[in-house]
């Protein structure tokens, strides 16, 4: 009879601790996810994701992804394509998912020749983000970011004649990442 009473008593206790708990995030508003739009990116004829999920309360890991349509303002590029990137995000503040941050990543992409269909190209490279995220009117956030990556790349040509507009610059070279980031925590 007295160990079920203890049974009894010990659940109770971690019932109300686990009520506390819950209780305690809902009220400081601590997310541990989040989803992005990147609002710079139809400026430059692209649609850009972000999803953040946070580790511990320093870092976060991030998956990025875009898909390039080609229209820039009142400009048609020749090129389609995408790019992905895994990110290691650490904060410097002690918040968690908020304040200055440093985040290193890799980043894949990929474009293709739509007019004639005579090439296509993929690069791969390692960068890095220096930016600020504010979490504004309870979940939703605004994350600014700039850095830089360096680009590895090979171009796939589908026929023996070369297509006359030329994507090296993007292959094997430095290239500047940076955007403004709205979305919502979770």
């Amino acid at each position: 009879m007295k160990s079920r009473k203890y049974i009894v008593l010990v659940l109770l206790f971690f019932l109300k601790s686990i009520i506390i708990n819950a209780q305690h995030k809902l009220n400081d508003n601590n997310y541990s996810r989040g989803l992005k739009f990147n609002l710079v990116s139809p400026f430059v004829g692209s649609f850009a994701v972000q999803y953040e999920s946070s580790i511990n309360k320093d870092a976060s890991l991030v998956l990025s992804g875009y898909y390039f349509t080609g229209q820039i303002t009142n400009i048609t590029e020749p090129f389609r394509g995408f790019g992905i990137a895994g990110e290691y995000r650490y904060y410097t503040s002690y918040k968690e998912m908020e304040g200055f941050y440093l985040q290193p990543f890799i980043r894949y992409q990929y474009l293709k020749e739509v007019q004639k269909n005579l090439m296509a190209y993929s690069t791969i490279g390692p960068g890095i983000l220096f930016g600020y995220q504010s979490i504004l009117i309870k979940n939703f956030v605004l994350d600014m970011y700039i850095g830089s990556a360096y680009n590895f790349g090979r171009i796939d040509y589908n026929t023996v004649n070369q297509s006359s507009y030329d994507p090296s610059i993007f292959l094997d070279n430095y290239s500047i990442r940076g955007g403004v980031s709205f979305g919502f925590l979770f």
